[in-house]
């Protein structure tokens, strides 16, 4: 448990310094940024927190 409370603070880290300019991001950027939220989304709702949004 405590490995998934360190991987969602590292991603939510991750999600607020990481800022993608849609219009300046490579599709793969893109990509990879979506999946970061979807996998910090599916964390958050593992650990009983509210979705981020």
């Amino acid at each position: 448990m405590d490995d998934m409370v360190e991987m969602l603070a590292l991603i939510k880290q991750a999600r607020d310094i990481w800022e993608v300019d849609p219009d300046e991001a490579s599709i793969e950027e893109q990509q990879a940024w979506e999946d970061l939220n979807e996998v910090g989304i599916k964390l958050a709702r593992l650990k009983g927190e509210p979705e981020p949004g």
